[in-house]
């Protein structure tokens, strides 16, 4: 079974952040595959991304 939860509209820091928490909970707590799918930064952005998704395997 695979479970995939993405933000849909502009994800902010505070929004990434959540998500990347959740995804480390579930890796913790359910012990559980994760994949976390984030935004390439536009053009001048910091380094990095937003996390704007985790797959659940």
């Amino acid at each position: 079974m695979k479970a995939y939860i993405k933000l849909e509209g502009n994800a902010t820091n505070d929004d990434s952040k959540s998500l990347k928490e959740l995804a480390n909970l579930i890796r913790k707590d359910c012990d559980l595959s994760v994949e976390i799918e984030e935004t390439k930064p536009e053009s001048g952005g910091k380094d990095g991304g937003l996390a704007i998704a985790i797959a659940i395997a």
